[in-house]
């Protein structure tokens, strides 16, 4: 083999399996508890320190936020339940289907490389959870922004719709 095979053998496996990878990280956090859940989706289940901190290795899916007109735009997140720390948290926080009140997430994605700590995420968004369920296999939260500048002013308007007889 020449020297130039080799060099394009050694590009393309550079290329095949880069040394950087992009991870997501997420930081769940809420005002009554002490501590922080920080995981990160790392599949090789390796657990990684970003900004001098220890975020443990868990799977989760994330979906972005779908633009319909007549709804509030929310992602998804879906996060593996292992264990019953992340249910228990959850029940710790009194976090459920219908009111969930200071839960927040920080999502961040982060380049990572080997076993080298992370100094700071590439790009990081904290949402509010609007809506969380936990069933055996999944922990489910939907993720977004309180609507508050979409809100109406007053509580009825008059308008034709509303008061026909007005106009």
């Amino acid at each position: 083999m020449s020297k130039a095979e080799n060099a394009a053998r050694a590009r393309a496996r550079i290329a095949a399996s880069p040394k950087d990878s992009q991870l997501a990280a997420l930081e769940i956090a809420h005002p009554e508890l002490s501590a922080r859940v920080r995981i990160i989706n790392d599949g090789q289940s390796r657990d990684r320190v970003v900004g001098g901190r220890k975020y443990i290795a868990l799977g989760f899916e994330a979906r972005i936020a779908t633009d319909a007109p007549d709804r509030v735009p929310a992602a998804e997140l879906a996060i593996d339940n292992v264990g019953r720390e992340l249910t228990a948290w959850i029940d710790g926080a009194r976090a459920t289907a219908s009111g969930i009140h200071g839960i927040t997430v920080r999502v961040m994605i982060v380049t990572a490389r080997a076993d080298t700590p992370v100094a700071t995420p590439d790009y990081d968004v904290t949402m509010d959870v609007l809506q969380i369920t936990a069933t055996s296999r999944t922990v489910t939260a939907r993720l977004g922004f309180d609507p508050l500048l979409g809100r109406a002013g007053v509580t009825l308007r008059h308008d034709p719709a509303t008061s026909p007889g007005l106009f």
